[in-house]
């Protein structure tokens, strides 16, 4: 008895110590958005095939970018509300307003990040990096597609069988 006792003291001091590694591993890469920034803007470098000088001039300005847009987004990150607590007529007005003056703050970014990126980059990397910046919006993402209901077909998806199922339906 006294034996298995010390085997599992034994197991859980050697797995404690990987858990515990692989956690801060992910902290680290998480709670710093610069870094971030930076290893994204060498990997669209590496991807476009810039020379180191290209490269140089475009981190730069992808890090300048990823800062602004990541400023525009906290400006106008809404308040957390209590649970349960009704929105009125006037938040969903305001929320609106916001949201629009975001957008437009962010079209403006775009222009003037525009004129930069042109100097270093072809347009079709341009829209690269301006559709990379789309991913974390509410309409899905290349790797997983649109979201449910987010059809061009009226939301309405083919699924297995192929075809409008309500059909199935009717005959029973």
């Amino acid at each position: 008895m006294k034996k298995r006792f010390l085997m599992m003291i034994m197991a859980v001091l050697m797995i404690a110590p990987c858990a515990l590694a692989d956690r801060n591993d992910n902290d680290q890469r998480k709670g710093n958005p610069e870094k971030m920034a930076e290893f994204k803007s060498i990997a669209l470098a590496e991807q476009f095939g810039l020379s180191d000088k290209q490269t140089e001039k475009f981190c730069g300005t992808y890090k300048d970018y990823c800062k602004d847009v990541a400023a525009v987004m906290e400006k106008y990150r809404p308040a957390k509300r209590e649970k349960g607590h009704r929105v009125t007529d006037q938040e969903v007005e305001q929320a609106i307003k916001d949201g629009i003056a975001k957008e437009r703050a962010l079209l403006d970014l775009k222009d003037k990040y525009y004129k930069k990126f042109s100097e270093v980059l072809t347009p079709k990397q341009i829209k690269k990096i301006y559709e990379k910046s789309q991913l974390g919006k509410r309409g899905g993402n290349r790797k997983f597609g649109p979201r449910a209901g987010m059809h061009k077909n009226g939301g309405q998806t083919q699924g297995w069988g192929g075809g409008n199922h309500s059909k199935k339906l009717e005959r029973k």
